[in-house]
């Protein structure tokens, strides 16, 4: 299996000169020696107008950025049909590569032509070079920080009461031998236990995460980060995905969908430079057809934000200091009309292109240009989630496509979780039992907060969308859409249900009309074989009569 394409020390070193490496600014090199196209004689560095672009595209750039490349920046950039390619590698602002992986990124323009499944595969193998996916991993686990998940009515659950016990005697133990004598009242109790409980779910999660990454390169399965959805994707998901990155050595191939259109709704700093930074590579990129990714001369590409930078997200919710960098979601609104402390953080994180991708596709203009579906099946692993995201996981449960819910994390999922145990335990009693009614089963839906807006109506519709799709695919809640406990299972019991689920072909739901199509050969074929049985004892008699 062909993955990403590597570089060795020797070359890294090549790209660490001082002299070659980021500009002034952080800007990543564009400078003298570093052009694609092998033989090209650098021009004297000129300091490049942006104005005209920034009228094209409506989006600033940084000051003093410098290029040398063979086309102007003056030009109107957006005016080519055709795709194309070109090759960077993403370091740190000191110039220091993240990892030893070269991307590869292809631009869509604007007013590209229909790309066809077949354009998709030979973008893929032919130019990329990769084998095909057996199945592309998408995560959503919402726009929470992942160090917040849990509510202290989550933390109160049965299922924690382990969790809260030993956290309550680590508070003990810390008490000891201070001069805190006073008791502690039961509400900062549970406050504390809450914040253990969180750094233990975040503890599994990354654990979680780092064991789908290293099977994902073992199996040839991608990761999918599409950014260019309508729906939106999960900061939380793709921060966990560059933390699990630190923790193991495999990288499979991620492949990340970025479109100019969501990159110019932001109004910060960072959005602006990026957008420049993605022009200025697709200036220099090649048309797909003349592209060869062996001769292309990588260049650098500063990232616009490190980790570390969100690894607490009280850092982002003073709005004084950090206001929200583009006009929030209606979904992440809460009743005061702004959006909640633990999601800030997102909004400046996604302000700026995903860091850690193995390939990149970048879209100008329509946003639903490219055949993602052409890629390859989608299985999708979620966790926690607001109103954003139950409307995507809704999506995903409704079409029947394949997904693992991480229970115990909270949010959307613990919701669909609940209400696929208490179906499950449903399904196997009688219809005419109590446990069998939509309100035995809405006493059972855990709903760990009342702020979020899905919450609001979450129940009935649920419930019935769920009694639908078992009558028309009863194999649908036991193989394709199946639930793990993050407390009790293993991060290996984790890892063995998200395979099982993804190799399952029970994927899809039947069209409307079919019912129980497989039971209905199966009774058919039997009542033609009592049919003809009786039909040729009857003959049989007559004819010994006669």
């Amino acid at each position: 299996m062909q993955g990403p394409n590597l570089i060795d020390n020797d070359e890294l070193s090549a790209y660490d000169d001082n002299d070659t490496g980021v500009n002034e600014n952080g800007e990543g090199n564009f400078s003298a020696g570093v052009h694609p196209h092998s033989g090209f004689h650098p021009l004297a560095h000129q300091p490049s107008n942006l104005g005209n672009m920034i009228a094209h595209h409506g989006s600033p750039s940084p000051e003093n950025f410098e290029h040398n490349s063979t086309t102007s920046l003056d030009d109107h950039i957006g005016g080519t049909e055709v795709m194309s390619c070109a090759k960077f590698k993403m370091v740190d602002q000191m110039g220091m590569a993240k990892s030893a992986i070269l991307s590869e990124v292809v631009f869509i323009p604007q007013f590209s032509k229909t790309i066809s499944p077949k354009d998709v595969i030979d973008l893929v193998q032919k130019t990329w070079g990769l084998t095909p996916a057996n199945m592309l991993i998408n995560c959503d686990a919402g726009s929470m920080h992942p160090k917040v998940l849990a509510t202290q009515k989550l933390s109160a659950q049965p299922q924690f009461s382990t969790w809260m016990e030993d956290s309550e005697a680590q508070l003990r133990l810390k008490r000891e031998g201070t001069d805190t004598s006073a008791p502690v009242s039961p509400t900062e109790l549970a406050e504390e236990c809450n914040i253990v409980i969180n750094q233990l779910i975040f503890q599994r999660l990354l654990t979680i995460f780092s064991a789908v990454l290293d099977a994902a390169s073992l199996s040839n399965n991608w990761i999918l980060i599409n950014r260019a959805s309508s729906t939106g994707s999960s900061a939380t998901a793709e921060l966990m995905l560059e933390l699990a990155m630190e923790q193991t050595s495999q990288r499979p191939v991620i492949i990340v969908v970025e479109s100019f259109n969501r990159l110019r709704r932001f109004t910060n700093d960072d959005a602006k430079e990026q957008i420049a930074l993605l022009e200025k590579l697709r200036e220099i990129s090649e048309p797909i057809t003349a592209y060869d990714s062996n001769d292309f001369r990588v260049v650098k590409m500063n990232a616009k934000y490190s980790i570390e930078e969100f690894d607490n997200y009280e850092w982002w919710t003073d709005l004084a200091t950090h206001p929200i960098p583009s006009v929030p979601h209606k979904a992440d609104l809460q009743a005061n009309g702004i959006v909640g402390e633990r999601a800030r953080w997102g909004y400046h994180y996604q302000s700026a292109m995903f860091t850690s991708g193995t390939h990149y596709i970048i879209l100008d203009g329509d946003e639903t240009v490219f055949p993602i579906s052409a890629l390859g099946s989608v299985g999708n692993v979620c966790a926690n989630g607001s109103t954003r995201a139950y409307k995507r996981i809704r999506s995903v449960i409704q079409d029947g496509r394949p997904l693992v819910m991480l229970n115990n994390t909270g949010g959307v999922t613990q919701a669909f979780a609940s209400l696929h145990k208490a179906l499950g335990e449903a399904i196997h009693t009688s219809e005419d039992e109590e446990d069998n009614k939509s309100e035995a089963i809405l006493k059972k839906l855990e709903i760990m907060n009342n702020v979020d807006q899905w919450t609001k109506t979450f129940g009935i519709p649920e419930i019935m969308m769920f009694k639908e799709l078992n009558q028309r695919a009863p194999m649908l809640f036991q193989k394709t859409i199946v639930v793990v406990d993050l407390v009790k299972d293993s991060a290996e019991d984790v890892l063995s249900t998200v395979t099982a689920c993804f190799a399952s072909s029970a994927c899809g739901v039947p069209e409307l009309g079919i019912g129980n199509a497989e039971s209905a050969v199966v009774y058919n074929a039997w009542k033609r074989h009592l049919v003809l049985y009786l039909n040729s004892a009857s003959v049989k008699k007559e004819a010994v009569t006669m």
